[in-house]
């Protein structure tokens, strides 16, 4: 795997032209050399690159990209002269000797990012431990993948929304972490406070990449107190199925799985070319059981004009191996008749690892200790009356059908907005669980399952479970619900709103609009049409004393 670095920054200048830098690497540096013929007489002492923009009153006069030597002056040097002129500019120098510093000066001068390769001891002392629970809204990150000019695979890692000041990433192949790659992000502290709308680091080179490899990456970014923690696998697919002069029935389609949370994970589809004309992306979700491949999911993504499209899947931290398979359809090709992408399998490990009680099991009876005396302390404390804890709920339902889910996660959304209560992700932790019907019945995973029928056949529980149904649920349910408290959408809304919070007036508020509006629509769409039959008329003739019986005339019209 070989490597090599340009970092783009795309931004929107004071002047509203948006521009294009690029930080340099030895291989920048390399191939301006070569493309520019910096050793020709005129440019012997030439050593380093040059990329330069001018503009005034918001249109790009001038730019030049090519060598640099050291009496051209310095980027400082030249933006100066040019701002003394009534010109806006920007500049960037590549350096022979140190081709990780990028300058990114006037009129963006806090808007610079520096990266910097590692070393495999100072990658070995970066602990990328991070949790999806602790994330802050730093920013985000996506991969684009292409073909170089050797017919290997060079992948662009493209940051959106910066607002950390240092980050971290490593890439690397699964199971080799002596090869690993280590690079560090760094801004100027005061610049945390200016956002770039997007930066890419431009490229790591995969020359000799192993299509049933998988490779890791690992980011995170710091600001202040605040982490974005994010760990992404993915694999390359056959080189020769991967060109943009490949027929939409044989092209294959990159892909990345963002398994930074054991609950749920997330594939990021890298959209084919718009020249396809893809109208759908058919994605299926699988789990290795027994030899087998047992489909989980299927869900219809609408292709638009975006780079990237993401597929969320909750798996309910079940342990096991997981994979996704992709397809393209169009009008030329239906479904199941592209070239089905396969993802990387991924690997889901329990969230909380079995207890394991042996020679060691002392060391636990001091926490145990410590923990009872405060909360005997804690019982004997005034408790103040005004001050009530927060709801926590725990949602089981089916994700199918798409409209189903829609409406699923609007009414999570209006819960937590207008209930003040928290959704949490395991359902041991909820002092209530919302059961809510669907189009059929379905039964949830061993775990919650398990927990749903212990709780609901208590004489005294903890736990609250509650039975939502929609207009289009279907009558049936498990029968250890039916003793449980049951709401009907929109008809009982009040009630289940004010079981949390009293004193809520929801009647106005948007959130509570727009899952009426979806509620509604999707008990027009789902309302069995009244039939009409035409059933037969009977017609009995007149009948005499002396014919007590129909007679075989008579006829059923």
């Amino acid at each position: 795997m070989g490597f090599c670095s340009a970092l783009i920054v795309m931004f929107m200048a004071s002047f509203g032209v948006v521009l294009t830098v690029e930080y340099c690497t030895l291989c920048a540096f390399d191939s301006c050399i070569e493309s520019h013929a910096c050793l020709d007489e005129d440019l012997l002492n030439a050593t380093g690159c040059i990329s330069f923009w001018i503009s005034y009153n918001g249109n790009l006069n001038l730019s030049y990209a090519g060598c640099w030597e050291p009496s051209f002056g310095s980027c400082e040097e030249l933006i100066e002269y040019e701002q003394l002129q009534g010109f806006d500019a920007v500049c960037s120098i590549c350096y022979n000797d140190n081709c990780n510093v990028g300058y990114f000066l006037a009129p963006l001068t806090k808007n610079t990012v520096q990266t910097k390769l590692l070393d495999s001891s100072d990658c070995g002392q970066i602990g990328f431990e991070g949790s999806d629970k602790l994330n802050s809204h730093l920013g985000s990150l996506r991969l684009r993948a292409a073909l170089d000019d050797k017919r290997g695979y060079s992948l662009d890692i493209i940051f959106r929304e910066i607002k950390w000041n240092k980050a971290h990433l490593r890439l690397s192949q699964e199971n080799e972490m002596d090869l690993s790659i280590c690079k560090v992000y760094s801004r100027a502290h005061d610049a945390a406070q200016v956002s770039i709308s997007e930066a890419i680091d431009s490229c790591f080179n995969f020359e000799h990449y192993n299509s049933s490899v998988n490779y890791l990456l690992d980011f995170m970014a710091e600001l202040d107190t605040d982490i974005l923690y994010k760990n992404l696998v993915f694999n390359f697919p056959n080189v020769a199925n991967f060109g943009n002069d490949t027929p939409l029935q044989n092209r294959a389609i990159f892909c990345s799985v963002d398994i930074s949370s054991n609950y749920d994970i997330y594939l990021n589809i890298q959209a084919l070319p718009l020249m396809y004309n893809v109208t759908y992306y058919k994605v299926e979700v699988f789990k290795i059981k027994g030899g087998s491949n047992i489909l989980l999911d299927v869900r219809m993504l609408k292709a638009g004009l975006e780079p990237e499209l993401s597929f969320e899947f909750i798996t309910y931290n079940d342990e096991g191996y997981y994979f996704f398979q992709i397809s393209a359809v169009n009008d030329i090709c239906p479904e199941d008749a592209c070239l089905k992408s396969i993802s990387a399998t991924i690997y889901i490990r329990r969230r909380y690892p079995p207890l394991v009680i042996g020679i060691v099991g002392a060391s636990f009876l001091i926490p145990c200790i410590l923990f009872m005396f405060h909360m005997w302390n804690r019982r004997n404390q005034p408790v103040d009356k005004n001050e009530e804890a927060q709801s926590t709920i725990y949602l089981v339902y089916s994700q199918t059908p798409e409209k189903h889910y829609l409406i699923v996660k609007a009414l999570e959304k209006s819960l937590k907005n207008l209930a003040k209560v928290q959704i949490v992700s395991n359902i041991s932790e909820a002092s209530h669980i919302i059961y809510i019907c669907g189009t059929h019945i379905f039964q949830p995973d061993p775990i919650v399952h398990k927990h749903l029928v212990i709780e609901a056949n208590r004489a005294i529980s903890s736990v609250e479970i509650l039975v939502v149904c929609l207009p289009y649920s279907t009558k049936e349910m498990p029968p250890y619900l039916k003793k449980c408290l049951r709401f009907n959408l929109m008809e009982d809304f009040e009630k289940l709103i004010h079981l949390f919070c009293c004193d809520v007036d929801f009647s106005s508020h948007t959130q509570y609009g727009e899952l009426d509006a979806q509620v509604k629509a999707a008990q027009i769409h789902t309302e069995p049409k009244k039939i009409i039959l035409n059933m037969p008329v009977i017609i009995v003739t007149e009948q005499s004393d002396t014919e007590p019986e129909p007679k075989e005339a008579d006829v059923l019209l």
